[in-house]
């Protein structure tokens, strides 16, 4: 290295000259390396999460997704917003709770659950996906134009939203702190090499080796933006020492060779370059030793700055040298005392004390061990930006009115069978080992042995005894009319008093032709009864008032004159261990089972596949609704956790007074007698069915009764079609009656 220190010394202008030359391919090279904001590219390909994203992208054309949160607005004004939205370009789809059910519903017949999904106070909450990464150029004009459409009064939350605020955070900010790194580090060197010019020549040796490494990742295409945020810094204090090291070697071969500078820093390159080339070369194995993280983020890191300790220490034996040599004299001549002390004693202290240092240092490990396994490590990236950010303050929001923290999108095959698709769904929904009914509370029960026995192939059941009970107002009854009810209503013992009563109020009403629903009831029931547990409940069902509802709906209401809280009157009855699925999987065994296929489609290029088709949906749907449609009910779920571990007593309290806008109360647990020190429960609201959703039940008024019966003529003309099912049949079916009809339409059609 000696022959190298030489030509150095002898070409230190050239080699200035030089090192000024490459700023420009330097800073060109910054310009054109592109910064990575995707955390996501940097995980390994086989991983779950990155092949959903990539299917997610493929197949559906979705890859960011972001959270529109307003304040303050109408849904008109809001619904006029979606549309200008969802007309951005990149934006993919846009999801409202108008998607879900009619905004222009009344508010107490909508599902809590539903709404509460979307809204919160003033504020409501839109879902928004676009079609590029969350890193693309293209995201980041999406989201600039979503709030130029919405004149800024839309918060965005989401990783998107973040990477666009980090990007623009790390571009203002980057100059500053960098800056200020150098300031600082130029402040500690003045205090301690005894020059005020010399830090500054030190810093402009490294600045220029950062520049050129940061240069030279173009060679790479793009870095991540962490490495971009601190690979400056972080190579100013790794390679600082080297610098400090040279620096000193000259101070010491200037006294050998007194008046001979280029000598002198001759020798210290040859001294330098001997020693910092073994410690470069451990210190360029150690970031190298990250290229062999699966998490490629380490490659992208380790690359970037082992280069730059290499170019570091290049610059250290050329630039710097060269720098020294052309300032020399007035480095002296700023020089003053510096504030390091003299540390021969303490030196000489340790060295005569060495055994007591060692026994210390491994008391000290002991600590810190068990500090090393106690720190907390956290993932968030977002923890660390100011709180002032646009997407942070969304998030905050976001999760402190919405509760919503993160959004995950589950991608299933779709050759999948469904029965195997409801049974993830239903696992997901199991909330540490509560089965949650999402359809509501159904017990199965009957009196027939021939559908018990037949049931009892596919599942085991619980033994569950149905004994809902009835609030209204703060009253509580029994359910059905039992003794309890009559005894808590009248404060009554026997059966003969409840008679009575019922009775007298019957007469009292006058009542013989019922004209609607109410009269009905009150001529069976008497008007206690009616009014306290009935009239309300129906009318919440039904979704209108009991006087314009027909007196044959309800053909008889049971009154038991007994203490028996049993509600049916069946021999059988239970719910299946493990819930209803088990039952639908094992029936579907080994069968073919299609979704997302529509069925007239389907038949049209399979004309041949059955001599006999049973169809359970609507039997309006199946002839295009050419003679009209019928009308449907149908319920939303609210379901809430909560920290307790028995909430009401009871699997089903029914709620029978009209202002209360849900029917019932159902706490999942106690169906099979639960002993988590927690609860699930589920809200039901009943409301309108129209076209598009889910209908659940019939509504079988005459009109509704005589237009069926219309549809049944036109069926008879297809003969190879079994109409089934509430809907095929447009029958409020029981299960027991369900799996009762069809044993004997397989009778019938064998």
């Amino acid at each position: 290295m000696k022959r190298f220190g030489q030509v150095i010394v002898k070409k230190h202008i050239l080699v200035l000259v030089v090192a000024v030359l490459l700023v420009l391919p330097a800073v060109m090279g910054i310009i054109g390396t592109k910064i990575n904001y995707d955390m996501l590219s940097y995980l390994p390909k086989d991983l779950d999460t990155v092949k959903g994203a990539k299917v997610l992208k493929k197949e559906f054309g979705k890859g960011a997704f972001v959270f529109l949160i307003f304040e303050g607005m109408k849904d008109k004004q809001l619904l006029e917003l979606k549309e200008k939205i969802k007309k951005v370009k990149h934006v993919n789809k846009v999801i409202w709770y108008d998607d879900v059910v009619d905004v222009n519903m009344p508010r107490e017949f909508l599902s809590k659950k539903t709404y509460k999904m979307f809204n919160s106070g003033n504020s409501t909450v839109m879902a928004a996906f676009l079609d590029t990464d969350i890193s693309d150029v293209g995201t980041t004009h999406a989201i600039k134009e979503i709030k130029s459409i919405t004149r800024h009064q839309v918060l965005v939350s989401g990783m998107a939203s973040a990477i666009m605020d980090s990007r623009e955070v790390i571009a203002k900010q980057k100059p500053l702190y960098v800056g200020m790194g150098a300031l600082l580090a130029a402040l500690v060197l003045i205090l301690f090499t005894e020059s005020f010019l010399l830090p500054f020549v030190l810093m402009t040796s490294i600045g220029l080796a950062i520049l050129y490494n940061m240069g030279t990742n173009s060679f790479f295409g793009e870095i991540s933006f962490i490495t971009a945020s601190i690979a400056s810094i972080l190579q100013l204090a790794v390679t600082m020492d080297y610098s400090i090291f040279l620096w000193h070697e000259y101070k010491r071969e200037k006294i050998i060779y007194p008046g001979d500078k280029q000598r002198a820093m001759s020798q210290a390159i040859h001294t330098t370059a001997s020693v910092i080339s073994g410690s470069s070369l451990t210190t360029v194995a150690g970031f190298i030793a990250l290229c062999f993280m699966t998490f490629t983020l380490g490659v992208d890191m380790g690359l970037v700055m082992a280069k730059g300790v290499v170019l570091g220490v290049l610059a250290s034996i050329t630039i710097l040298p060269a720098l020294i040599l052309m300032f020399d004299g007035l480095i002296e001549k700023t020089s003053h005392r510096g504030l390091l002390p003299d540390f021969s004693k303490l030196s000489k202290f340790i060295v005569d004390k060495r055994k007591i240092f060692a026994v210390l240092a491994g008391l000290i490990l002991v600590p810190a061990l068990f500090g090393y396994f106690k720190v907390n490590v956290y993932y968030d990236l977002l923890d660390g930006f100011p709180k002032n950010l646009h997407s942070i303050k969304a998030g905050d929001k976001l999760k402190k009115e919405f509760g919503l923290m993160s959004n995950t999108i589950i991608l299933v095959d779709k050759n999948m069978n469904e029965g195997k698709t409801y049974s993830m769904v239903r696992e997901l929904e199991n909330v540490d080992g509560i089965n949650v009914h999402k359809y509501g509370a159904h017990i199965f029960h009957t009196s027939n042995k021939e559908v018990w026995d037949y049931i009892n192939n596919f599942a085991e059941f619980n033994n569950y005894i149905n004994s809902p009970v009835a609030i209204y107002k703060d009253e509580l009854y029994n359910l059905p009319f039992n003794m309890n009810t009559f005894s808590k209503l009248w404060n009554i013992k026997t059966p003969d008093e409840a008679k009575a009563i019922i009775e007298k109020q019957r007469q009292e009403s006058g009542i013989t032709d019922p004209k609607n629903l109410e009269e009905q009831a009150i001529s069976l029931v008497g008007k206690d009864v009616y009014e306290k547990l009935i009239k309300g409940y129906t009318e919440k069902q039904w979704g209108r008032d009991a006087k314009e509802l027909p007196a044959f709906i309800i053909k008889r209401l049971p009154l038991r004159f007994t203490f028996d809280n049993n509600y049916f009157n069946d021999r059988y009855q239970g719910i299946p261990i493990g819930g209803y699925t088990g039952i639908v999987e094992k029936l579907l065994d080994g069968i073919e089972v299609r979704t997302n296929t529509e069925y007239k489609d389907f038949i049209k290029e399979n004309p041949d596949i059955a001599d006999k088709t049973v169809y359970t949906g609507m039997i309006d749907e199946f002839f295009d609704y050419k003679l009209g449609v019928l009308e449907y009910r149908r319920v939303y779920f609210e379901d809430e956790r909560l920290d307790t571990d028995n909430y009401q007593g009871n699997a089903v309290v029914n709620y029978t007074q009209r202002e209360v806008p849900f029917t019932r109360i159902i706490e999942h647990k106690h169906f099979e007698y639960g002993k988590q020190d927690f609860t699930i429960i589920s809200k039901e609201y009943p409301t309108e069915w129209k076209r598009g959703e889910e209908p659940y039940y019939p509504i079988n008024n005459e009109k509704n009764n005589a237009l069926y019966e219309s549809y049944v003529v036109l069926s008879k003309k297809r003969p190879e079609i079994i109409f089934g099912g509430r809907l095929g049949a447009y029958k409020y079916y029981d299960m027991d009656k369900v799996v009762e009809a069809a044993l004997e339409c397989v009778e019938k059609n064998l």
